[in-house]
Formats: structure tokens, C-alpha cells, sequence
């Protein structure tokens, strides 16, 4: 004679479903919510990295200009200093002291 099982088998078991939760879903994780873009690249610095970009490639460029106006950043992007110093102040790629000009 064949042993019946004790307990029912998985086909027999498919047929009863679990009843619905009645409650609301569930927000997503409090981490979920923090997941925000990059920020903006600043203005200044995109203004600054097509100036250097305008430069001729594979040679060296001084970023401040020397006293013989040579090989400084403003001769290989082709701009002057005046429009290239404000770009890099405002870039933070340049910084400057504060000069008191009473103790001179």
C-alpha cells in the first residue's frame, strides 16, 4: 500500500491566495526622496574652460600674464586680459588678496 502524505502538496497549496492588505501603500525610503541632478555647472566656469579650450593644443600656456606678453593664456585663446580676469575670478580659478592700500 502507498503512503499518502501528511501534508499537502505545492500544486494542491497554489490554490488559496493570500488575502489583500487593506491598508495604504507604503512611501518609498526616506533615501529615495533625496536623489536629486547634479548642480549646474556656474556660467563662469564653462566661460573659462572655453577660453582655455581656444588655446592651441599641446603647447604649455601661462594663465597670468608676464611682462613680455608671451605665452600667457590671453595670447593662445586670442582674448584680452580684461575680459579673461574677471571669467577666472568669478570661475574660482583665480583669487586675489585684499590689498590695504593705507599701509602702502
Amino acid at each position: 500500500a502507498a503512503a499518502e502524505p501528511k501534508t499537502p502538496s505545492p500544486s494542491a497549496n497554489s490554490s488559496k491566495k493570500r488575502p489583500r492588505s487593506k491598508s495604504p501603500a507604503k512611501p518609498p525610503p526616506s533615501s529615495a526622496k533625496k536623489r536629486t541632478a547634479p548642480p549646474p555647472i556656474p556660467t563662469a566656469f564653462l566661460l573659462a574652460a572655453d577660453i582655455i579650450k581656444r588655446a592651441d593644443k599641446h603647447l604649455w600656456w601661462r594663465v597670468t600674464p608676464n611682462s613680455l606678453g608671451k605665452d600667457d593664456i590671453c595670447v593662445g585663446s586670442r582674448q584680452k586680459w580684461e575680459d579673461v580676469l574677471p571669467v577666472f575670478v568669478e570661475a574660482n580659478l583665480l583669487r586675489t588678496e585684499s590689498i590695504d592700500w593705507d599701509e602702502l
